[in-house]
């Protein structure tokens, strides 16, 4: 149907009229093709009111309120804390459900253990004399001589 309606006559006033159709349409066609072109009015722009950040603020190295938040879990750091910075207060939300011992740190589920200065093939040898035998030397025979040397049934 469309082949059909844009066939048009064959009559010379209906040329002329298409004529005249196509130049006015090609007309704005080519307006419309060039208007990115065409400069802004500035009564309509607003990058006047815009301003470009192209880099950020920064702090300077020797500002004096610089104040560094040193992570808990951190056993080492690098550089010479101030007493306000190490015992600051840990940043960011807290569970409000937990218990004092709960929130208490720890390194492992049960609590926080501390390394002990033991020789590790000692210890592994006491366990497996312990389990195997029922005894294993007393491991506080520094402190307090009471004459007992080990520990458990001999």
């Amino acid at each position: 149907m469309l082949g059909i309606h844009n066939y048009g006559s064959s009559s010379e006033s209906d040329s002329e009229a298409d004529e005249a159709t196509k130049k006015v349409i090609t007309k704005a066609q080519t307006t419309d093709a060039v208007a990115h072109l065409k400069p802004i009015d500035p009564a309509l722009s607003i990058a006047k009111s815009l301003a470009v950040c192209s880099a950020p603020e920064v702090v300077p190295m020797n500002a004096v309120d610089v104040s560094r938040t040193i992570d808990p879990t951190v056993k080492e750091v690098a550089y010479n804390p101030k007493f306000e910075e190490l015992y600051a207060p840990v940043k960011g939300p807290e569970n409000p459900n937990l218990t004092q011992q709960m929130r208490a740190p720890r390194n492992t589920l049960s609590g926080y253990v501390e390394k002990a200065h033991i020789n590790a093939f000692e210890f592994e040898n006491q366990r497996r004399t312990f389990h195997t035998y029922g005894y294993a030397l007393d491991p506080s025979v520094d402190e307090v001589a009471d004459g007992q040397g080990f520990v458990g049934r001999l």
